[in-house]
């Protein structure tokens, strides 16, 4: 798990906020209709509401992460789901206005004060172990075994993808899943400005043809983002025949996918 906050902070956030009294995270059976649409930050969101808006007129389940949620309220779309998970406090802007007949899945991991912007709403605690045996013992010790832990990567759109698997979907549109810059420059769909001075690396995603040669893509990515690439792949290798995934829009993650692109690595610079 890649960490903004260090680990005192973290572990110090989970002994904290597992003394709430909140309902757990369970597991749900295969639901009638299996399909949610999740929806990150990225900036193909902006770029592709449309096709998002298509899928909410049809009643369809979405779950947004972080800023995304009040995002979508402000054009009218408004999320069933709220997944929050990082530890830095600045996520609290992400909870500042409260979404109507909304469901908040909240890590024990967020800052103390993002429970507190929560107290009243409909929240649900899931939990990570980024720290395994430290952080198990911390839960174990409270919860006994009634506690679920949600798998994934590094971040909080791939585990949005367990956690909707864990409630019983199968079919998931991913929007706002780019791990790229958009060619303009935008990282997110909306401001988050801590991402602004983040540094970048060139990547590249070289494509397979039919003729046996090789057309090269480029994308530019933060570390984080690029990370992403590889956890995500990793992912479906060992989940892809338990679910379906479209991912919409024109960044590097749904490159990969419509193409079976390749990542190349090499030579790569922080700028």
């Amino acid at each position: 798990m890649q960490m903004n906050t260090s680990q005192e902070e973290i572990l110090s956030n989970v002994r904290q906020n597992i003394k709430r009294p909140l309902p757990q995270m369970k597991q749900w059976d295969l639901r009638p209709d299996n399909e949610i649409a999740i929806v990150g930050g990225g900036w193909s969101t902006e770029d592709t509401i449309e096709e998002l808006w298509d899928l909410a007129l049809k009643r369809k389940a979405i779950l947004a992460v972080n800023g995304a949620g009040l995002y979508l309220e402000k054009q009218h779309i408004r999320p069933d789901m709220l997944m929050i998970l990082d530890a830095k406090v600045e996520n609290v802007a992400f909870v500042k206005e409260e979404i109507p007949d909304c469901k908040y899945f909240l890590s024990p991991q967020c800052h103390p004060k993002v429970f507190d912007a929560c107290e009243g709403r409909d929240v649900i605690m899931f939990h990570i172990m980024t720290f395994q045996e430290i952080e198990f013992a911390i839960l174990y010790a409270h919860f006994g075994d009634n506690f679920k832990c949600v798998p994934g990567g590094s971040t909080v759109g791939l585990r949005a993808i367990s956690l909707t698997h864990m409630l019983g979907f199968r079919l998931m549109h991913l929007f706002g899943f780019d791990s790229c810059y958009a060619p303009d420059g935008r990282h997110h769909s909306y401001e988050q400005k801590w991402n602004d001075g983040e540094g970048s690396t060139d990547m590249y995603a070289r494509l397979k043809t039919s003729a046996g040669t090789d057309n090269v893509m480029q994308f530019r990515c933060s570390s984080w983002q690029a990370h992403q690439v590889e956890q995500f792949f990793s992912f479906l290798v060992t989940n892809g025949d338990k679910l379906k995934i479209d991912i919409h829009g024109d960044g590097l993650l749904a490159a990969m996918m419509r193409t079976g692109a390749k990542l190349q690595l090499e030579n790569v610079k922080e700028t």
